[in-house]
């Protein structure tokens, strides 16, 4: 009997191939799902996911969906998930959700398939530089040599995207490595532990924080999750410096009970007044502060000349350790003290009239279920909600952190897969929205299960530009190349014809109906809304706001569904 391309025959059945081996490597190591945009030269790794049904694949219809859900996936998961992608230019339709996943320090797997190894010196149509594409957006990179390497390679690839805080591993796999027999299952290596910070930096400090001046933290990753953000509430407590986070981080947990980190902006006149008022920074695992884009009359760094600033550790270090170091040192906060920090859960009154940033944030507050997880990449709109989501009910946020638009959506269906019994809340703006539109394939066709929810208020995310068009030097008047901006992007069909039904929201009324919905509704839908807004030039912009709900159980990329192709 010969083997299909589906697996072996049963007389070769205890004889895994490569591909097998992958799949069993990988679930050794604790990983347990796959975000696959897969083609020809991984059709043996599509036939082992099919016969596995421990490992969840969920089939992406744009190799960007795969690579931002599993970067949503592995940041709240707190393990990385797979991906399986086409040859060179299925990483490099990959790559800018793999630059938000780097930049939030995600743990993230991708096996990428590459032509058989006799074949790639032919330079075929597909044929690329895989290795150097994967070396500019990887941290760590590896190509088999043969199907007896591969599980090997694979536990490499996870104790890699494991250690230093999170970081990208690509596994290159040429066809033959997976076809092949002679695939053995590799054993899982310990993770490498993060450095830790030394007890000389943690003593500066700590005398940093009694010397009676004014002093600011500067904190990012795990600072703000857990043990870390617990250890910071205490420093504040105790000495009351005063706790910052940069613009856009991986996660942060928000909401009452949990102290409020202030978010420094990326845009230096208002980061250096905001800074200005502080003697001392203590940068904790991060970089300093920087401008987001270099300005002709700012410098580019974000301490004012009158700062003096304290670097404690990098990104790759232990953070969280440092900070409950820190905290224990000096001392236990009374109780009191402490609670005036956390905030209160409050409920704001519900906007009438015109739907309005400011409005939907009001009816976030009131509706957003305790647990929830929010995908904020909301743009200018973000700017009217963020405060009124400090005061709702306990949730995560989940950042767009390297600054490349297209990850909202495919980060809020990762976050559903990874926490089924949590809502899931994408604020999205339409144009980023675009970008990874075929997220809402995916989504849609998840089978069905009390759903979370993904709501995208937005509006055009214009400010953002017109802001740099008054760069000095440029002048006054608006380029004739941005007043296209005006024109309206229509969205309702293009999501309907992904699979999700939409409903259409105009007023304040009508926007609560969908959030409520978000207590337990089933089925995918889509909600419009038409928000209008006034930004700081004066300009009046439109947008559209949408609520899509996330799955989490195990989609199977060659099931046929509909709109898929059985392979």
């Amino acid at each position: 009997m010969t083997d299909s391309v589906f697996g072996p025959s049963s007389e070769a059945a205890t004889e895994l191939t490569g591909a097998q081996s992958v799949l069993e490597t990988l679930f050794a190591c604790g990983v347990d799902a796959c975000f696959a945009n897969p083609g020809t030269s991984e059709l043996h790794l599509v036939a082992a996911l099919q016969n596995d049904t421990r490992m969840r694949s969920v089939l992406c219809l744009f190799e960007g969906v795969a690579t931002g859900a599993a970067d949503g996936y592995s940041r709240v998961a707190g393990k990385p998930a797979a991906t399986l992608l086409h040859l060179g230019p299925g990483l490099a339709n990959g790559w800018s959700n793999l630059h938000n996943a780097k930049k939030a320090k995600t743990p993230l797997i991708n096996i990428v398939g590459e032509h058989a190894t006799w074949h790639l010196p032919l330079g075929a149509s597909l044929t690329s530089d895989l290795r150097g594409l994967s070396a500019s957006i990887s941290d760590w990179t590896k190509v088999s040599a043969s199907a007896a390497d591969v599980g090997a390679d694979v536990a490499l690839a996870h104790q890699a995207a494991t250690a230093k805080g999170g970081q990208i591993a690509t596994l290159i796999l040429p066809a033959d490595t997976t076809w092949s027999k002679g695939g053995v299952v590799g054993k899982p290596l310990s993770p490498l532990p993060r450095t830790r910070i030394g007890d000389a930096v943690i003593a500066q400090a700590l005398g940093v924080l009694k010397s009676g001046r004014r002093v600011a933290f500067l904190v990012t990753g795990d600072s703000l999750m857990g043990e870390g953000r617990e250890a910071c509430t205490r420093i504040a407590a105790k000495t009351g410096a005063t706790f910052f986070c940069h613009g856009l981080n991986r996660q942060m947990e928000r909401g009452a009970g949990r102290m409020e980190f202030r978010r420094l902006s990326g845009w230096g006149e208002e980061a250096l007044k905001v800074l200005s008022n502080y003697d001392d920074l203590v940068i904790v695992g991060t970089g300093q502060p920087i401008l987001s884009f270099a300005h002709p009359t700012y410098d580019s760094v974000l301490v004012p000349r009158s700062m003096r600033a304290l670097r404690v550790g990098s990104a790759e270090d232990d953070m969280t350790g440092a900070l409950v170091t820190l905290a224990d040192a000096v001392g236990q906060p009374d109780a009191q003290t402490v609670n005036k920090l956390l905030a209160q859960r409050t409920s704001f009154d519900l906007a009438t009239g015109a739907l309005t940033a400011e409005s939907i944030g009001r009816a976030i507050n009131k509706y957003l279920p305790e647990g929830a997880i929010i995908s904020d990449e909301s743009g200018v709109a973000g700017a009217g909600t963020y405060p009124f989501t400090a005061k709702a009910a306990p949730h995560d946020c989940l950042f767009l952190t390297g600054g490349s638009i297209g990850q909202g959506l495919p980060v809020a269906l990762g976050a559903a897969m990874a926490k089924p019994r949590r809502k899931v809340l994408a604020l999205e703006a339409d144009g980023s929205g675009m970008y990874t539109l075929q997220a809402l394939w995916s989504i849609a066709r998840a089978p069905g299960r009390d759903h979370g929810g993904v709501f995208q208020p937005s509006v055009r995310n214009t400010h953002a530009l017109r802001r740099h068009v008054r760069h000095p030097g440029i002048g006054k008047r608006r380029p004739r190349s941005l007043r296209s901006l005006k024109s309206r992007s229509r969205l309702g069909k293009a999501r309907r014809g992904h699979g999700c039904r939409r409903a259409y929201v105009q007023d304040c009324r009508r926007v609560q109906s969908p959030l409520r919905r978000l207590h337990g509704a089933q089925g995918t839908a889509v909600d419009r809304s038409r928000p209008v807004m006034k930004d700081r030039t004066g300009d009046f912009q439109t947008g559209t706001a949408a609520r899509c709900q996330d799955d989490h159980a195990t989609f199977r990329p060659i099931h046929g569904e509909p709109g898929s192709t059985r392979i």
